[in-house]
């Protein structure tokens, strides 16, 4: 029927202060945290499962979008990119790989080029017409501590914890995936955690692919116009994969910035690293072992004391 309750869209946003900042005037240093209503959610899930089912059984986003699909997880995200490299490095290529930050990915999300996107993957027209329903005329509230502001209206984003929000981004966001493709150029995507990946005989040739993908008519930079989805060049990283040292790595211009060549880079909470060793991510592993090992050090007496108790 397309109904949405309008309760349903009221939203109240509690906001909660990162710990370890070093300032809080600033909106980074906070996380908003929104509460919906809990039979908005049932609805919700009813609905996510069908357009699961239909997106996997017609094919609908691209093979290499990753995250809110059965069978495209974390690990086969990066099974992906690993995969990647090592080809090329058996071809004896190198490999340049973009990791991009979307800024505010789902608040910035355009509700009409959303229901765009639906219709051109051909999700049916009832479920286009109660998302719509849904993300029409909403309403939200932030809470500070005891303070409560007035409502405002909500004009564009998709509700983060909304069980319906994974698989309407990966529809918002795959024209970005498959424009990417080529012969020496791929795009790998996790929900909005985006990596432009290139192969070719020197990174000097893999950086001007990599422009290409961003700046070209119909490229990235196209898209993140089309999409209110601004990526923040200072937080872009850049990793050039060889496996054998001592290759020149030229540093490359992105969006106005200057950006070098990093050692590794966290990615879907796996340090990769541009050798592929995994020695970082190995200490990294160790070290939160050695944190969580000394923090229940004095467990086993007060768990003795409530089995005397």
């Amino acid at each position: 029927m397309g109904y949405y309750a309008k309760q349903w869209k009221e939203i109240v946003t509690c906001v909660i202060r990162k710990p370890g900042k070093p300032r809080y005037d600033v909106p980074k240093a906070y996380w908003p945290v929104a509460l919906v209503d809990t039979i908005a959610k049932l609805l919700s899930s009813i609905v996510t499962e069908d357009i699961v089912y239909l997106t996997e059984t017609h094919g609908l986003l691209p093979v290499n979008h990753f995250g809110g699909r059965p069978g495209q997880t974390t690990s086969d995200s990066l099974h992906l990119l690993v995969d990647t490299v090592k080809a090329a490095w058996r071809c004896k290529q190198v490999v340049s790989a973009l990791f991009l930050d979307i800024e505010g990915a789902f608040p910035n999300a355009v509700t009409e080029r959303l229901l765009h996107n639906l219709r051109k993957r051909r999700i049916p027209e009832r479920y286009i017409v109660l998302i719509s329903s849904m993300l029409m005329g909403r309403k939200n509230r932030l809470k500070f501590d005891d303070f409560s502001s007035n409502w405002f209206p909500l004009d564009n984003g998709i509700v983060q914890g909304d069980p319906l929000s994974m698989i309407l981004y990966l529809f918002y966001n795959a024209d970005l995936l498959e424009i990417m493709r080529g012969r020496c150029k791929m795009c790998l995507g996790y929900v909005d955690d985006m990596a432009l990946v290139t192969m070719a005989s020197s990174f000097a040739e893999t950086h001007r692919l990599l422009n290409s993908m961003v700046s070209r008519s119909g490229g990235a930079r196209e898209w993140s116009i089309s999409h209110n989805s601004k990526f923040e060049a200072s937080k872009s990283i850049l990793i050039d994969f060889s496996c054998t040292k001592g290759v020149e790595q030229p540093a490359m211009t992105f969006q106005g910035c200057t950006v070098t060549a990093q050692a590794s880079h966290r990615f879907l909470g796996v340090i990769v690293d541009q050798g592929l060793r995994w020695r970082q991510h190995t200490d990294f592993a160790l070290m939160k072992a050695a944190k969580w090992t000394l923090a229940l050090e004095d467990w086993p007496g007060h768990l003795q004391g409530l089995v005397y108790d």
